[in-house]
């Protein structure tokens, strides 16, 4: 299936580093703010979206002025402890976009923004 700018993404959130401890894997519409499940609010160490996706993670509900974490691609980040904003269990929701090149999918530097 092509992906189109309505195909729905791909996202994991987990509490553990590495993609490990409670995980939950998100089917998202594309461009709307996902609220994070009480048992991963404030509790995610590691996140990554599918291929052809950029998330961006915030405290509070997607607000640009709140802290946010962006620029996540596949795949991934697995230890938000270890970046230099150190978002480890501070995101409460997510909003994921889609990219459309293999360049960017490629990207293996995470951008703090």
């Amino acid at each position: 299936m092509p992906v189109t700018r309505d195909t729905p993404g791909y996202a994991l959130a987990c509490t553990g580093a590495n993609f490990t401890g409670t995980c939950q894997e998100f089917t998202l519409p594309i461009n709307t703010c996902v609220d994070l499940p009480a048992n991963l609010t404030k509790q995610v160490t590691s996140f990554g979206p599918d291929a052809g996706s950029r998330c961006s993670l915030y405290t509070g509900h997607c607000n640009d002025a709140a802290p946010y974490f962006g620029g996540v691609v596949k795949p991934g980040v697995p230890d938000l402890s270890k970046t230099t904003k150190n978002f480890d269990n501070m995101a409460e929701s997510f909003l994921c976009f889609k990219i459309f090149t293999a360049e960017d999918d490629a990207e293996d530097d995470v951008q703090d923004e």
